[in-house]
């Protein structure tokens, strides 16, 4: 009966957990609908069954800077443990490093020793490019991140707060609650397949069996590509406000808030779209690894 309880549903999980966050102790756990949230010593994580590995939800600045790396690079969500790509990089340089320093002592000790200043020069121009091209490179990698965070997954979930906030406002009879938990359900739907698109998921039977998708609306999303289910929920609710909007007599300037949010919606889903499909070009990226290995060896 009350106009914004399917509205407060919506957030309700958001508002618990960031509530729970200062309450939470080391090595405790919080159970969620879909979800446990975990603390450690410096950070916490999301354990989701359906996706591993977990997420960083949070993270202790002050004793991530106070602590030295050899004291954190063990803990979950740290470039050594995220991927082993850093890893198996960093043997393959110093792996390389040491065959050429064990062939250069065995073979040609003598006329390296000769050409020691050429080797400094060499180094010395290598120390001063190599930090330029990775910094550039790093900052790129930032932006897009950043860009990411704020003009695509925050408009996604901006826009999806507002349809739902507007379907509370306009429908708040008891005779209405169909169609909020139609759209609130829908909006649950367009996150969580938004979520599956940014992690390259397919399997829609996790939906299933969390409610968030009918085994007919399963069988309708399936054939898609994980970029176009979002976008076919949008329309579906879409059509749900239409057609009650309709029925209900409200009139199209009051409906046109819906039309603005959609737009704004499809536009963000569009730029996250953008950002996966292009990447950068190939010739810079072997260049910053071939600087990087390059000036290990040397």
């Amino acid at each position: 009966a009350d106009p914004t309880a399917s509205y407060g549903r919506l957030s309700a999980t958001m508002a618990s957990l960031r509530d729970s966050f200062g309450e939470l102790g080391v090595g405790q756990t919080i159970s969620f609908e879909s979800a446990e949230v975990t603390t450690s010593w410096i950070s916490q994580e999301a354990f989701d069954p359906a996706a591993k590995p977990p997420k960083i939800l949070w993270f202790n600045s002050r004793r991530l800077l106070s602590c030295s790396v050899w004291f954190t690079f063990l803990q979950y969500g740290s470039i050594f443990t995220v991927s082993t790509n850093v890893l198996r990089s960093l043997f393959m340089c110093y792996g390389v490093m040491g065959v050429t320093a064990v062939l250069v002592w065995a073979t040609a000790r003598g006329v390296v020793q000769n050409h020691v200043d050429d080797l400094s020069i060499l180094s010395s121009y290598l120390n001063s490019f190599s930090p330029f091209l990775l910094g550039s490179f790093i900052s790129l990698g930032l932006q897009r991140w950043w860009a990411m965070r704020t003009k695509a997954l925050q408009r996604v979930l901006d826009s999806v707060v507002h349809l739902h906030f507007w379907t509370a406002n306009h429908f708040p009879k008891d005779r209405h609650l169909p169609i909020r938990e139609e759209v609130r359900t829908h909006c649950e739907m367009l996150v969580w397949m938004t979520n599956q698109w940014c992690r390259r998921e397919v399997d829609l039977e996790p939906a299933v069996r969390k409610g968030y998708l009918g085994r007919a609306e399963a069988e309708v999303l399936g054939p898609m590509t994980p970029a176009a289910r979002p976008q076919a929920v949008l329309a579906w609710i879409f059509q749900v406000l239409k057609k009650a909007a309709e029925v209900e007599g409200i009139p199209p300037p009051t409906f046109g808030r819906v039309i603005t949010e959609s737009f704004k919606l499809f536009k963000a889903l569009s730029t996250m779209g953008s950002y996966f499909s292009t990447q950068l070009p190939m010739p810079y990226v072997q260049l910053i690894q071939w600087m990087v290995e390059l000036n290990v060896v040397v």
